[in-house]
């Protein structure tokens, strides 16, 4: 017990927060959690200033500092190219759009509780050599978030257990031998794709 019992219970509970919204990254989108985070940092920060000794300033000040960059580098990442993908919800959606496309075609199977679908997000779907590669192509999202029924049969046209699924078509047939199941990084996705 002491004043010291006190600062450790406050810094775990901070500590514990930031792990709370670290989680909820994956259910709700990256807006909510960059808004939550700084508000943390910040809120943490102020109190040090009203509360606490010259090392809480100081503390304060780089708590500030980390929120203001935090910030810059959500707004670069909001505003880097994204992959132009249209979503489709019905296997009769999908059909209409492999048979007009004239282009190759990748169809993404995608949830927002898959991990490695959010790591393909952040990861493989941001580098510049995978962005330029799949400017050639039109690009399918199918959300299987939920699930429905319309989303199992989606799955069961390709006999797939779940996301992430990466089927690729041209000239209106699969090429299976580029199928993904799981996470590629940049490198293994460009190997893949252009075999």
């Amino acid at each position: 017990p002491g004043g010291w019992m006190m600062v450790v219970s406050k810094v775990f509970g901070v500590v514990m927060l930031a792990i709370a919204i670290w989680m909820l990254d994956r259910i709700v989108p990256s807006i909510v959690t960059i808004v939550l985070f700084v508000a943390l940092l910040m809120g943490s920060a102020f109190y040090l200033i009203k509360n606490g000794n010259r090392f809480g300033k100081v503390v304060a000040a780089v708590l500030m500092i980390v929120s203001m960059v935090f910030v810059k580098y959500s707004v670069d990442e909001a505003s880097e190219k994204k992959l132009p993908f249209t979503y489709v919800t019905t296997v009769q959606e999908l059909d209409l759009l492999t048979a007009h496309s004239t282009k190759p075609i990748m169809i993404d199977f995608w949830a927002t509780w898959c991990v490695s679908c959010i790591e393909f997000d952040k990861i493989t779907f941001k580098d510049k050599a995978v962005l330029e590669e799949l400017s050639k192509y039109t690009l399918i999202k199918v959300d299987v978030t939920k699930n429905t029924q319309a989303d199992k049969e989606l799955m069961k046209k390709f006999n797939l257990f779940g996301p992430p699924a990466m089927i690729f078509y041209k000239n209106g047939k699969e090429e299976k031998s580029k199928r993904m199941i799981g996470f590629k990084n940049p490198e293994q996705f460009l190997k893949i794709i252009k075999q």
